[in-house]
This record gives structure tokens, sequence and C-alpha cells, in this order.
């Protein structure tokens, strides 16, 4: 797999996660909401999904204006493929 695709693969699955990350807060806060004494959690719970959204298209515009550089080198060592061929091996008896 060229590096190219690897780092956008990396990089759709990072902004997976944020948004991911963004809805469990959201649900989180929506918990919180009707609960008397809970005001400030959930003002916070809700600034951290505000942080994860702005962070996600802070992401999402570097990834569409390709404005990242490549290291292969470091891109394949972090690859899963790498991970598997570092990983221990175990020896027949």
């Amino acid at each position: 797999m060229s590096a190219e695709k690897l780092a956008a693969e990396r990089i759709a699955r990072a902004l997976a996660k944020i948004e991911r990350a963004q809805n469990l807060l959201c649900e989180a806060a929506a918990d919180l909401s009707p609960i008397l004494g809970m005001v400030q959690q959930w003002k916070q719970v809700c600034n951290l999904g505000d942080k994860c959204k702005e962070r996600w298209y802070s992401l999402d515009g570097v990834r569409r204006k390709k404005a990242y550089r490549i290291d292969d080198l470091i891109l394949q060592f972090y690859s899963p493929a790498a991970a598997e061929s570092a990983a221990p091996k175990e020896v027949a008896s």
C-alpha cells in the first residue's frame, strides 16, 4: 500500500474516533442535563464536545488541503503489518 493511501486511512480513522468521542460526550451531557445540581458538569462536558467538534473540523481541513507531509519510513513503522512482523514469535517445541 502506498504511503499516501496509508496516511489517508489513518487520518480517516482518527476523524472517525474524534466523531465518536464527540457523540459520546453529547450523550453524556444529555444524561446530566435533567439532574439538579449538575449544571457546571453539564457545561464542562458540552465544552469538551465542542472542542472535539472544533478539532474534527481542523483535522478535516488539513486532510482536504493535503497540508501534511508523509514520512514513508515512520508511516510503515506504525502500520499494522509492521506491528505484526515486530511481534514476538512463538517457538515450537
